[in-house]
């Protein structure tokens, strides 16, 4: 894996220097966004142009804050963000392909129910967007979001700069906005370097394909040691099998070896018991399946 170059500065008014408008060495008057040292520009003919600190060692903050940074940046001088795929728990076929949100407004460190969101764009309604640089978004930030019904995706800016540097591209900080605002730029613009925090398309279509499910019953059983769980009347043709002799009509599913995994699958419906002072699931006793005939 390359090392990551640090392509960012300060400069001396407080905004950010992309490396390809700094002047070489100390002219360009930078300074490392992580631990506030002199820079100087390194733009020779062999290696590709970087920031290097004049007379200390190298920051390991440096990148990542300089990274964060300028993400914002190129939010705050852009009005349009490509917005990855709506997709369902387990299925592949999404609810809403990707789509632009245009915005007019940028703010950042907006407080939302005790956290801090990176950048909140105003369009037609409000999005919360998240960089990701050094550490993903955590599920309590996240529930936040869900509370507070604001839709929120998360951009992982850093996996998209070490793709550009593996290509040997680290310092084109124009192709570098351009996949942060295209969410990587890649598959066809399906969301490779990013996903959705919280989409209230995503949780509607969740809440109904949950209420049309239909809870199957599972069976256990015991031989010679070993234990057997059937979910009863599987109907997803891909993994039911049937009963032999009498009872071959009837159709049923593994359900540790066929259901899990399946794209039907909405929710494994446990019992329960106190162990160790919790209410914990002990036992799988039914299956909810969302087949409805299609192919999911």
């Amino acid at each position: 894996m390359r090392k990551l170059p640090l392509i960012v500065g300060i400069g001396e008014d407080g905004k950010i220097v992309p490396i390809r408008r700094a002047k070489s060495g100390l002219k360009c008057r930078c300074f490392c966004p992580g631990c506030g040292a002199a820079l100087s520009a390194k733009k020779g003919k062999v290696n590709a142009h970087h920031f290097a600190h004049h007379g200390a060692g190298e920051c390991p903050g440096g990148i990542e804050s300089g990274l964060h940074r300028f993400a914002k940046a190129v939010l705050h001088h852009h009005s349009c963000l490509l917005m990855p795929p709506v997709l369902v728990h387990q299925l592949t076929r999404h609810v809403r392909g990707p789509s632009l949100f245009k915005y007019h407004k940028t703010s950042e460190e907006v407080g939302i129910k005790g956290f801090v969101a990176d950048v909140l764009l105003y369009g037609k309604e409000k999005l919360v967007v998240e960089l990701k640089v050094s550490h993903a978004v955590d599920s309590l930030k996240e529930r936040a979001f869900i509370r507070a019904g604001i839709p929120s995706l998360e951009i992982d800016v850093l996996a998209i700069f070490r793709e550009l540097v593996n290509e040997s591209r680290g310092q084109d900080t124009k192709e570098l906005a351009r996949r942060i605002i295209n969410f990587g730029g890649r598959d066809r613009g399906r969301a490779v370097h990013g996903r959705w925090l919280f989409n209230p398309l995503q949780h509607q279509f969740e809440y109904r394909r949950r209420k049309t499910s239909k809870q199957l019953k599972v069976k256990h059983s015991e031989w010679r040691g070993y234990h057997h769980f059937r979910t009863i009347g599987c109907p997803c043709p891909r993994r039911q099998r049937f009963y032999g002799g009498d009872n071959w009509s009837g159709s049923y599913a593994r359900t540790y070896q066929d259901c899990i995994g399946c794209p039907h699958l909405v929710e494994m419906v446990y019992d329960n018991a106190w162990v160790g002072y919790q209410w914990t699931p002990v036992r799988v006793k039914a299956v909810l399946c969302g087949w409805s005939g299609a192919t999911p």
